[in-house]
């Protein structure tokens, strides 16, 4: 075969194997798109079902450890032996646990269970600095339990960390005696509550782990019930807001709602139509939400709250107007109220967050007008008002 006639061939060979090798690639990624979207959505499967079996075993642990406080804050600071032999008892129920401990008022480590694996916890101190700090703080100053995101622990590896803050009587006076620790930490939680060859699998690889602890962090911040974010989330997500439209000099609307004659539904229906009522509710009030970026949050029980950044008077009384359309249109029907039919009330405080002033001063400002819109007779939303000078009271 004469030489001009072989090399037309071998380029049409090395076009088509071109081709071939393109078209390979574009599969392969084609195919592996396709396996991160399914390995992506298990993940998201098993996030969402470890986060419920997660929800429900913690419930118990949170009572157990709830339980040692009210024993300390009843009788006092319990002797060293008698917590030994309540914290052994828990241990032994709940393997998981990384350790429990005191820590006291200092916020320098007393006491901690087992020692074996945690020695680099025995000269811990909870410093300002540290991320879990002011989620403590929030802990102490309200009397309740707070359960951190996963972090880093002293002792190696990541965990959550759920806060009790103690306290105890001196000279009548009730006073801060530090916080019960509960230490967990997130793969032996992982294998505990869910075995499943795939999602040890995914413990294990370090990218896939740390998705599943990120949807795992952003449902911990969810309310089981409602699907709203939660009081925790709701605290911190206000105090963000507060600092950053104080740098940019914005206005900050704060909404808070509580459903009218709520116990007396519970009692006439039962806790079953109660908790089907919240969830409409709720779902009402993300759907009036219309922004990127505004936040509902179920405040507790049935008492919501929602933050509103960059929002003047005018726009939080539109939001709220659309809330009352929202859940007038659910008609939902409520023999105890005397409209017969569920309905909310809302009170709105908008201001411009400045040095001198705290998030809780809102917040309080919020109550106050959710307070005058039930006496009012309910139903109804009312803006908060400073308070009027009496000036011959002054004078």
């Amino acid at each position: 075969m004469p030489a001009s006639s072989v090399w037309p061939a071998r380029l049409a060979l090395a076009f088509l194997l071109v081709v071939l090798s393109s078209a390979s690639v574009l599969l392969w990624r084609q195919i592996d798109a396709v396996q991160q979207q399914r390995i992506d959505e298990r993940i998201g499967y098993q996030a969402r079902s470890l986060a419920r079996q997660l929800e429900s075993t913690l419930h118990l642990e949170v009572a157990n450890l709830e339980r040692i406080a009210r024993l300390w804050n009843s009788l006092g600071r319990l002797p060293r032996a008698s917590w030994d032999e309540e914290v052994e008892l828990i241990l032994r129920g709940f393997p998981v646990y990384q350790s429990i401990q005191w820590v006291g008022a200092d916020l320098h480590m007393r006491w901690l269970l087992p020692v074996a694996g945690n020695e680099a916890a025995l000269d811990f101190t909870l410093a300002p600095e540290h991320p879990n700090y002011p989620l403590a703080m929030e802990a102490r100053d309200s009397g309740e339990q707070r359960l951190s995101g996963s972090g880093e622990l002293v002792q190696g590896g990541r965990g959550f960390v759920l806060y009790t803050p103690l306290y105890r009587m001196q000279e009548g006076t009730r006073v801060f005696d530090g916080f019960l620790q509960g230490v967990f930490r997130v793969e032996p939680l992982m294998l505990q509550l869910h075995d499943h060859e795939y999602l040890i699998a995914v413990s294990r690889d370090n990218s896939e782990r740390l998705q599943l602890e990120a949807q795992l962090q952003r449902l911990s911040q969810l309310d089981g019930l409602t699907g709203l974010y939660n009081r925790r989330y709701f605290d911190q997500q206000l105090l963000a807001e507060w600092r950053r439209l104080r740098r940019l000099a914005a206005p900050l609307a704060l909404l808070m709602l509580d459903i009218d004659y709520f116990k007396p539904y519970n009692d006439a229906l039962g806790h079953l139509a109660g908790d089907d009522a919240l969830r409409k509710v709720s779902a009402a009030l993300r759907e009036s939400l219309q922004r990127e970026g505004d936040t509902a949050c179920r405040y507790g029980g049935e008492e919501f709250a929602i933050i509103l950044a960059n929002t003047h008077q005018e726009g939080a009384e539109q939001v709220a107007a659309s809330i009352h359309a929202a859940i007038a249109s659910l008609d939902i029907k409520h023999p105890s109220s005397p409209l017969g039919r569920l309905t909310l009330s809302i009170g709105i405080t908008v201001v411009d967050p400045v040095i001198d002033e705290q998030p809780g001063e809102l917040l309080a400002q919020a109550d106050q007008a959710l307070y005058r819109a039930k006496h009012e007779g309910r139903n109804r939303t009312c803006l908060w008002q400073p308070p009027v000078l009496d000036l011959h009271q002054a004078t």
